[in-house]
């Protein structure tokens, strides 16, 4: 049994970014935001390919567009046309779906027809938006809008559209009531009848909430508010002459729209053909179309180069490692959808500040640069996909255009580092506070008795059990990384007469809780992989321990019921124990918690395993399933007594009772037993008078690494002499191990 201790922070700092981690991870893991996440997550085909297409469509090179005009007669540019309109074109369409999916099944896990129903009355509520807006601007269906022009509509339809279909079935007088309708119609009908109220109800409450929007803003949907809201802050005359702050305020707008899914260059199209009508007759203004897409929007909007860059040199994380380097080709071109959606920096709080500031910062950079002299002021236009560095070159027709470029990257790229760094501190913690998390889940599924489903969960615990699972299957493979720490046995005098071997595994350089290890790997299907590494290495350290202590020590580990009935698996052991002369002293503990397996084959690996010496024991016994039944045929050496009813025993008269009655079973029967969570002289004084005399717990030792439990060993009493030749009179020299052994 392990005993589980919740970390501490070391100091203030630790502890106010603990605060900041836990803000954070119950925001990005609030079901809403979560849904949106790994709805652009899910996209990420499309992005690549849409990304892809635009790209081939728009290279700045001379005659490229009459190269695919002319390549196999226009065919080259059809194709490219139609694959990006069928992926990039209808972005938001498949977001309303994706979103909604990940959503339903946040609110209700494990119910996919649920989940089916959410996403049409999602993409219902999308749809109309679009023939709302269509019908008010006096246009057929605006396709538009179904672009990653249309994101935000898209997020608000699936959001706001799920919660309501889920609101309006959970309340469904039909749902309630199954049996009061169509029993005798066929099962898919009958199925359909309880979404029928809630979705036309949602529907009607969309619709209605739209033409509401309409009748008192005179706005057909979000986009058109925000263009409405936009257009009246600029307000400005048609002669008027915008200046370097009217840029920045544009560039402040244009990426604060882009970080909440509005897609800020189609709204603020009409206020940039205002702002820039005129730049070229104002000498005192270095802005431009082109000059800020060329020294600002490095990368697309937000500086999305400078932030990919940030990402390849400051990210720890392996997987922002490899989405920057995937959007490393097309933010040359200034592409930015792809880093946007698939990181995604929309609602992403640890980049809103440097989205920002970035591209602000950048423009007045190269302000300064113009204003030194060092950079001309641009004079030709050129088109948005004009890759990065050579804009610089040719919207001046001076190097220094170029190198003011690589300087302003650098600009932006520092601009982005400290919060990549920030991010990495504050994940690490986070991933901490899911570990935690994991645990309680943990031992709330042992407290119920309900089976564990770590690695199927859609929230953040899941993500991480499913990441833990991966690594440690991997290090199983590569045979390393799993590491035991022994806990020693004593008797009533404090000898050490036996140890515990427990699981220790790292991730991430991080400390996992041994039981939740188990219960991944079990989920996983590679608990017998573990439990065969753990065994391996238990048997060479049970050869160690008797060479350097000079008397046989037992030492036991852990299995499951399931592979104790496993002919394969108990010939294997008895197997690996033969070769190296440790079936003597070994001890399988069994845990109670595991199915109870009522078989003539378990009997009879038993049987066997005690044919070689090899000793079982049943673990936490007193509170679990464990029927007493197999207590009788004698199969079982030890009974290691639950650790729950071991520390109640000061405090509670029945505990004391139950594990008395459990020594007096053991005396009748032929058993010996074993008190874990011995943790004060209290609990040893009550034990002892009781009668157990084998006490394993912290009054003694905690488990440590396996020379720190020889020293330890060495240093207690030396226990009471067992019959037998002694062997003192001849030193100890263990077999020849198999190479095997030494994989670890």
């Amino acid at each position: 049994m392990e005993k589980y201790e919740k970390p501490v922070p070391a100091s203030r700092l630790d502890a106010i970014m603990d605060a900041f981690a836990l803000a954070t991870y119950r925001l990005e893991n609030s079901p809403a935001l979560m849904a949106v996440r790994r709805g652009f997550s899910a996209l990420m085909p499309v992005l690549i390919i849409g990304s892809f297409s635009l790209m081939m469509l728009n290279l700045p090179f001379p005659g490229w567009e009459r190269f695919l005009s002319a390549a196999a007669s226009g065919l080259a540019r059809e194709v490219l046309v139609f694959m990006n309109k069928a992926s990039m074109g209808f972005i938001s369409a498949y977001l309303t779906i994706t979103i909604s999916y990940h959503y339903s099944a946040l609110l209700k896990p494990k119910d996919p027809y649920l989940q089916g129903l959410s996403m049409v009355a999602a993409f219902s509520c999308f749809a109309a938006l679009i023939e709302f807006y269509s019908v008010k601007s006096g246009a057929s269906v605006n396709t538009s809008l179904f672009s990653s022009t249309g994101v935000f509509n898209a997020m608000l339809s699936a959001i706001l559209g799920t919660r309501l279909f889920h609101l309006f079935y959970d309340s469904s007088f039909y749902s309630k009531n199954p049996r009061l309708y169509s029993d005798g119609a066929d099962a898919s009908i009958r199925s359909m009848v309880p979404a029928l109220v809630p979705y036309g109800l949602c529907l009607f409450v969309f619709v209605m909430g739209t033409m509401t929007g309409h009748a008192l803003f005179g706005v057909a949907d979000f986009n058109d508010l925000a263009k409405k809201i936009l257009l009246w802050i600029f307000n400005r005359a048609g002669d008027a002459s915008p200046s370097n702050a009217d840029c920045v305020f544009y560039i402040i707008l244009l990426d604060l729209l882009w970080f909440f899914g509005i897609h800020g260059g189609n709204i603020l199209a009409p206020v940039k053909e205002d702002l820039f009508r005129h730049a070229s007759s104002n000498p005192h203004i270095f802005g431009s179309s082109s000059s800020i897409d060329v020294f600002a929007f490095i990368g697309g909007s937000g500086a999305a180069l400078c932030l990919v860059a940030a990402l390849l040199l400051f990210s720890r994380s392996k997987a922002n490692k490899r989405l920057s380097l995937s959007a490393l080709p097309f933010c040359l071109f200034n592409i930015n959808e792809f880093i946007i959606f698939a990181l995604p920096v929309i609602f992403n709080p640890f980049m809103l500040l440097p989205f920002v500031a970035a591209p602000v910062l950048m423009f007045m950079t190269a302000v300064l640069l113009n204003g030194a002299g060092f950079l001309p002021t641009p004079f030709l236009d050129t088109h948005w996909t004009t890759p990065v560095l050579f804009g610089g070159f040719y919207i001046t027709q001076d190097l220094r255009g170029l190198l003011s470029q690589v300087i302003i990257i650098a600009v932006g790229t520092g601009v982005y580092a400290p919060f990549v760094l920030l991010q990495n501190a504050v994940m690490a913690r986070r991933e901490e506070l899911v570990l935690q998390d994991l645990v309680l889940l943990l031992k709330k599924s042992e407290a119920s008795g309900e089976p564990t489903a770590f690695l199927t969960r859609p929230d953040e615990c899941g993500a991480l059990a499913r990441r833990m699972a991966l690594e440690l299957k991997n290090n199983l493979k590569a045979g390393g990384a799993v590491v035991l720490h022994y806990q020693a046995q004593v008797d009533e005098n404090g000898a050490v007469i036996g140890a515990e071997a427990l699981l220790r595994w790292r991730y991430n350089d991080r400390p996992v809780y041994a039981p939740l290890v188990v219960a991944i790997a079990v989920e996983e299907h590679i608990f017998d992989d573990l439990t065969r590494r753990i065994a391996e290495q238990s048997l060479r350290c049970a050869l160690e321990m008797r060479s350097a202590l000079k008397r046989p020590l037992k030492t036991s580990f852990n299995i499951k019921f399931y592979q104790l009935a496993s002919p394969e698996f108990v010939e294997w052991i008895i197997s690996a124990a033969g070769e190296c002369g440790a079936g003597g002293y070994i001890c399988l503990e069994i845990t109670e918690d595991s199915a109870v397996i009522n078989s003539k084959t378990l009997r009879e690996n038993m049987a066997l395993l005690r044919g070689a010496g090899i000793s079982l024991a049943i673990d936490d016994f007193g509170m679990g399933a464990t029927s007493i039944k197999y207590l009788k045929d004698g199969g079982f050496k030890y009974v290691k007594i639950d650790g729950d009813l071991v520390k109640d025993i000061p405090a509670n008269k029945s505990s004391k009772e139950i594990v008395k009655s459990i020594v007096a079973l053991g005396q009748a029967m032929g058993f010996d037993v074993i008190a874990e969570y011995v943790e004060n002289e209290t609990i040893r004084g009550h034990l002892l008078e009781i009668g157990v005399t084998c006490l394993q717990g912290y009054l003694y030792s905690p488990a440590v690494p396996f020379p720190e439990f020889i020293e330890f060993a060495l240093s207690s009493p030396e226990p009471a002499p067992l019959p037998g030749p002694s062997l003192e009179a001849k030193e100890y020299e263990p077999p020849p191990m198999p190479p095997k052994f030494f994989q670890l």
